[in-house]
């Protein structure tokens, strides 16, 4: 917010120095048209700011549930294989009491089995990033992800500012062509950085994507490097 007060200051200036100096109006006359100018863009820089972070909030709201319905999704298979298990355990009790020993071993491999579909490993420990990664990999079955992840379960990072962080490095536009994706992500002694490669050239970033990230990446006082293919993103968390 203090760059757009300079922001609008500068203009401000620039402009009663057009007005005054170039086309000669007068001295209170170029101050109020500078004094307003200045006024109508620092109040349009403020929306604009104020419009990304409302988005940035849609778009944590809408992480948040995704990460919600998982947890309930996954306690309710849970609740529903430890019912089965009781129930197999009971039959193989009888078997073994049978002495069917072939029936009993059937049903065992039937159960690991089961558990096995069941269980599907996290990506990372961090539920944001793996809600959102999990999302994307079901979502883009045309892409082959090389992921290497290492962010801890909690982090000194909101997570909205997280959320948004992976919405924008995962953008729709910048991915619009099948093939091989890299994405490397990793928290060192409060350091993020993020790695990612993307499977075609970055021809256009939406603005309020790219200025979204941007933000976040300013308020963590980190920096931002995009080439042809590829953005690398460093924030300090401290």
């Amino acid at each position: 917010m203090k760059k757009n007060y300079k922001l609008g200051f500068i203009l401000g200036i620039i402009i009663y120095v057009i007005l005054h100096g170039l086309f000669n109006v007068s001295r209170i006359f170029a101050f109020a048209i500078s004094l307003g100018s200045g006024y109508i863009i620092l109040n349009y820089l403020r929306i604009y700011e104020l419009k990304i972070r409302l988005k940035s909030l849609n778009q944590f709201v809408d992480i948040t549930d995704q990460s919600a319905e998982k947890i309930i999704t996954e306690n309710k298979e849970l609740k529903e294989c430890i019912h089965d298990i009781k129930n197999d355990l009971y039959t193989m009790k009888n078997l073994l009491g049978k002495s069917e020993f072939n029936k009993t071993e059937e049903k065992i491999d039937n159960l690991i089995l089961e558990c096995a579909k069941i269980h599907s490993p996290a990506i990372c420990i961090n539920i944001y990033v793996d809600s959102f990664l999990t999302k994307f990999i079901s979502d883009h079955p045309q892409i082959s992800l090389d992921i290497k992840i290492n962010v801890p379960e909690k982090i000194n990072m909101k997570a909205m500012d997280l959320s948004s962080f992976m919405l924008c490095l995962f953008h729709d536009s910048l991915i619009n062509e099948s093939g091989k994706m890299k994405f490397h992500m990793c928290v060192n002694n409060n350091e993020l950085s993020a790695y990612v490669v993307y499977p075609n050239e970055i021809t256009t970033i939406q603005d309020d994507s790219q200025t979204l990230l941007e933000i976040i990446v300013k308020k963590y006082h980190g920096e931002i490097e995009i080439k042809r293919d590829e953005i690398r993103c460093i924030l300090f968390l401290d």
